[in-house]
């Protein structure tokens, strides 16, 4: 037999071939077979030909294939086969891609994608790092979409730009944006093959490509153009190089390694759990080999992966200053109350300067005192900034000071100052006073034109009057101290955008979502205040998203790597174990009932897993597939609105919970529908509908839907996340049965009759 380049250790020489296991037929040190390079197999990327020679093995390091000899042969048919699945798979998600109408969250990733392409300003969307957001705006910049003017200067920047100013390549824009996103998940099937026919065989490594390739879930998500998918990918790459490196640590695995590392942290935040993920791995596989190289090879990755992170946002050094203002997400500071007596005592300060006092300040002074309420003294004092009179400077002034205490002073007399019939100050003064008083040294690019720079600052106050202006940057007080108390407000800090969008994830983590869970609707804020009501959700919702032929295969194929690690390799084992179990408690315990979407970075360990109980049980792996696949594809193309059996499949399982599963994709069916009967509808006295997308309805050819209003007699569709979320408003609606539904998300009822309702043969 050949022997296989492909073991583990700590870098010495040495090499280990083939050798029999006391309780199995074959040991392979590094998870290889023979003709094909370990690190080839397991990188996926076709390193053939790696000349380092294998260190010693080392306790609790080795994996162990545990299979006869295999025959070449039957490898390149399960090859070939593994290739035919990467193609189905692949017209199966472009072809989801272009029937599948927008998603809800789509437009502000494509936007944003394409505004970072045209200038690295990452403040829109800094909820998420910018990698997947640069896949999908980049086919946009190909197709030569201008995004100006940009998110700056426009309002709803994301929602006008796809739906309004492209309305016309809508359609041509949203599937091309998506097809990077296809291809990255078809190649990631042929990736989870490779690494199974690694670790286990070629027939193994189908079968769990396979049923993450068929899975309503991945197909669902895979082709959309958000950051699910995309990060389940790069999370599960990094981690098995991460492994892979720490077996044989060479320059080439460590550097692959660390740029992975950095890319599924710029995927989304959740590749955040992979820092103490590979933490945990190092200290084992230290242990298990009684010195410290491990913790070098970490060493390594985490600070590559921070350069490959930090070049991801284009090495930005921004102040918290020039960051203020952005679309965002702030935390309000509890300031005292704002006393009248204060207030008059600075505004009598500030009056000083006026002897004798003008009539205005006199009879300002008289409203003071007269005033019933802070608010109403509050309201003389704006009057007279707004107004051309001598004491107006002052007043701003005497606002300014009181601002250490009531933020919200400024943003009122911003406000006041923007109003086109205010004439206290010439308009260059004026602007003088507004960028002042907003903390923004900027005319928004006017060059010098006083009047176009009012309109902008008019434009960028609309955004911001929602915001708290006695905002914090950070929700930890220990962020807070080191970047603002530490450096202030103008000194440049690397990787601003990135530290916010953390920040960002932190502080909406603690409010939740609204959501529906087992009958319950729940309201962010008011329903998590006491935690998660609800720890059970992704156990459950993962228990009937799933074909049960998934679950089952990944379930067996866990227990059997727990029984007998050695055919796994314990610290492959640790790795596809920790990692999925860090993200499913975080969610499990947090406050975001989003859906499985939020979990799909465990789906890559179940498919290893189920190739784990293939390399055993051949026959009915292969049968699980074909159960499974029988599952699933029948729903296609709208995977998103999968349930299994357990709970009566896409008509039952809403009910349960449609959170993440109806997220808007079929409005452009309700738009077709409405076009195919409108005479029928216009004679039913038009559609009733409430669209669950934030772009224009004329966008969809919905331009003879009127939105609800209480209980109605006419033909209605309803969404089932508006139908189940939103009880209140759509109860009486229960009383009736629908006639049809259009993508399994959108029920449509006639409600002209009365209960139970009837088919009009509008289908």
């Amino acid at each position: 037999m050949e022997q296989v380049s492909g073991g583990q250790g700590d870098g010495a020489g040495g090499g280990q071939p083939w050798r029999k296991a006391p309780d199995e037929s074959l040991e392979l040190r590094g998870g290889a077979y023979a003709g094909a390079p370990a690190a080839a197999i397991a990188h996926g990327i076709g390193q053939v030909g790696e000349s380092e020679q294998p260190a010693p093995a080392s306790r609790g390091l080795a994996p162990a294939d545990g299979s006869a000899e295999r025959d070449p042969a039957v490898e390149r048919r399960w090859t070939r086969a593994a290739r035919a699945l990467v193609a189905l798979v692949l017209v199966l998600l472009v072809h989801g891609a272009w029937r599948v109408g927008p998603t809800y969250d789509e437009h502000f990733y494509i936007a944003a994608g394409r505004g970072y392409l045209h200038t690295p300003d990452f403040g829109l969307n800094r909820e998420h790092p910018p990698l997947l957001k640069y896949m999908a705006g980049l086919p946009l910049l190909v197709l030569g979409v201008d995004p100006r003017p940009t998110w700056r200067d426009e309002i709803a920047f994301p929602s006008s730009l796809i739906y309004a100013r492209e309305r016309a390549d809508l359609d041509r824009n949203l599937f091309a944006a998506r097809l990077p996103f296809c291809l990255l998940s078809a190649f990631f099937v042929w990736w989870i093959f490779r690494v199974g026919r690694a670790w286990f065989g070629a027939r193994a490594g189908f079968v769990g490509a396979a049923l993450l390739g068929l899975n309503p879930n991945w197909l669902a998500h895979g082709r959309l153009a958000g950051l699910d998918a995309g990060t389940a990918v790069f999370v599960a790459m990094a981690l098995v190089a991460f492994v892979l490196a720490l077996e044989r640590p060479t320059a080439r695995r460590t550097l692959f390694a660390a740029v992975l590392f950095g890319l599924a942290n710029l995927a989304k935040f959740t590749g955040l759990l992979l820092g103490p993920a590979c933490i945990a791995l190092a200290a084992l596989a230290a242990v298990w080999r009684r010195n410290a190289s491990p913790l070098l090879v970490l060493a390594r990755v985490l600070l590559g992966g921070l350069g490959v992170f930090a070049l991801g946002y284009g090495l930005e050094v921004r102040s918290i200053h020039e960051a203020w203002g952005e679309p965002s997400y702030p935390v309000a500071v509890a300031r005292p109350e704002l006393e009248r007596g204060e207030l008059a005592a600075a505004l009598d300060s500030a009056l000083r300067a006026f002897e004798p006092l003008p009539a205005d300040a006199l009879s300002l002074r008289q409203e003071l005192a007269r005033a019933p309420s802070e608010d109403v003294a509050l309201a003389a004092v704006l009057a007279r900034v707004a107004a051309p009179t001598p004491i107006a400077v002052a007043l701003l002034e005497t606002l300014e000071v009181l601002d250490g205490k009531a933020g919200e002073l400024r943003k009122r007399a911003v406000g006041a100052l923007l109003e086109p019939a205010s004439g206290a100050l010439p308009e260059p003064e004026r602007l003088e006073l507004v960028s002042k008083l907003a903390e923004r040294d900027t005319d928004f690019g006017a060059g010098g034109d006083a009047e176009l720079a009012l309109e902008r600052w008019r434009a960028w106050y609309d955004r911001a009057r929602s915001d708290d202006w006695n905002e914090t940057i950070f929700v930890p007080g220990i962020f807070e101290r080191l970047t603002r108390g530490v450096l202030g407000d103008r000194t440049p800090i690397p990787l601003l955008t990135a530290l916010k969008g953390i920040d960002y994830q932190l502080y909406h983590g603690r409010f939740g979502h609204g959501s529906y869970f087992k009958g319950v609707p729940l309201q962010a804020g008011r329903d998590f205040q006491d935690g998660n009501p609800f720890p059970e959700y992704y156990a459950v919702v993962m228990g009937v998203k799933n074909p049960l032929a998934f679950l089952a295969a990944a379930g067996l194929g866990l227990l059997l790597a727990l029984v007998t690690p050695r055919r796994f390799g314990s610290l492959r084992l640790a790795a596809c174990v920790l990692f999925p179990l860090a993200c499913f408690y975080l969610f499990s315990t947090g406050n975001a009932l989003m859906g499985v979407r939020y979990v799909l970075p465990i789906f890559p360990f179940l498919a290893l897993f189920a190739a784990r109980f293939a390399a055993s049980l051949p026959k009915v792996g292969l049968a699980l597939v074909l159960v499974a696949a029988g599952e699933s594809l029948w729903i296609h193309p709208h995977e998103l609105m999968y349930y299994n059996t357990t709970v009566g499949g896409p008509g039952g399982g809403p009910e349960l919970t449609p959170v993440g599963d109806d997220w808007g994709q079929d409005v452009r069916l309700v738009g077709e529908f409405s076009n195919r009967h409108r005479d029928a509808l216009r004679a039913a006295g038009g559609l009733v509908y409430e669209p669950y997308n934030v772009g224009d309805p004329a966008a969809f050819g919905l331009l003879e839907t009127r939105l609800p209003k209480g209980r109605e007699r006419a033909v209605i569709a309803v969404h089932v996340l508006h139908y189940w979320r939103e009880r209140e408003k759509w109860s009486w609606l229960d009383a009736y049965e629908p006639f049809h539904h259009l993508g399994h998300s959108v029920l449509l009822f006639d409600t002209r009759a009365g209960p139970p309702g009837r088919d009009p043969g509008l289908r």
